[in-house]
């Protein structure tokens, strides 16, 4: 873990961070991998990363490490920066692909973005405006995957419909919509009837692009956080919330598929629920469970901020 420790502080040292922010950021990553080897008998976060079927059980792991964090530490702000910190060493080993996911769960008490996020779903004023948020919140998309969304890559036909990408930051795949697909088609019947329209749903306006850069929709959402009066530890948050807010979500669906499942888990003769959810339900079972909580979980927020 100390190679990837390192690796990662040479990162942050390249993007400019102060070395008294750099001392800050050990001393409580260090205090997060101290409690997860107390706890779980290793430090060795990445080998429990690599591999997707892993991910309910290090979500309920990385969970229990926050709960005694929760207990040690005092004020909600203290608690943020560690969730921050946390799951942008987590982030980190995702995007260099030594990761599969980000573990990193969200408790009410931490979660920002969780909070925040209906009020920035109720400030939009355009459609254009409600995609930027649902593809950034909904979909987990980072924001230089909305900015060349294209029509090629939507799939709204099917019974389950999906964004699919030839290429991602970790290679091909496909990320499934859940919830908001209305809006999407409405983007794209409202493209369909400008004359030359080349099939990007975030056209640029100057004429030398055919889609707007990563940047600029960076700069709409703080727009729209603005007008929602919305902010992270007293500063505008960047787009990058809206991805934390969907690995949030998804780890409450996760949560809450292995509560339904503990009556099961009970009446097979099992105290652990993990053992239904991994071994008696089959990968197409457990994806329409997941599903479903996740549909429930963003209609939550989404569906809030509507009728507020």
């Amino acid at each position: 873990m100390i190679e990837y420790l390192e690796q990662y502080f040479r990162s942050q040292q390249r993007g400019s961070a102060a070395e008294t922010t750099l001392q800050s950021k050990r001393s409580r990553l260090g205090q997060f991998l101290r409690h997860y080897e107390e706890i779980h008998g290793t430090s060795a976060i990445v080998s429990r990363i690599t591999d997707v079927a892993d991910q309910p059980e290090e979500i309920q792991r990385v969970t229990a490490v926050f709960d005694v964090l929760d207990g040690e530490l005092e004020s909600n702000d203290s608690k943020r920066q560690y969730r921050s910190d946390i799951d942008d060493l987590y982030g980190w080993l995702v995007d260099r692909g030594y990761g599969a996911f980000n573990p990193v769960r969200y408790d009410h008490e931490w979660d920002v973005a969780k909070r925040d996020n209906p009020a920035l779903a109720g400030a939009t004023e355009n459609i254009e405006e409600q995609l930027i948020v649902l593809g950034l919140c909904a979909w987990g998309l980072r924001r230089s995957e909305l900015a060349t969304l294209h029509v090629e890559n939507v799939e709204l036909q099917t019974e389950s419909p999906y964004l699919s990408f030839d290429t991602r930051k970790n290679g091909p795949g496909t990320v499934a919509l859940i919830y908001g697909q209305d809006v999407l088609a409405d983007r794209i019947a409202q493209l369909s009837d400008r004359q030359g329209w080349d099939g990007y749903l975030f056209p640029s306006p100057d004429v030398r692009r055919e889609h707007v850069t990563g940047e600029t929709l960076n700069r709409r959402f703080k727009s729209i956080a603005t007008r929602a009066d919305v902010r992270v530890r007293g500063e505008l948050p960047a787009s990058k919330m809206g991805r934390r807010f969907w690995y949030s979500a998804y780890a409450d669906a996760v949560e809450i598929v292995i509560e339904r499942l503990q009556s099961v888990a009970h009446e097979q003769g099992s105290s652990d629920p993990m053992v239904v959810f991994r071994n008696y339900l089959s990968e197409e079972k457990r994806r329409e469970y997941l599903r479903d909580a996740m549909y429930d979980r963003l209609a939550e927020a989404f569906e809030d901020a509507a009728n507020q």
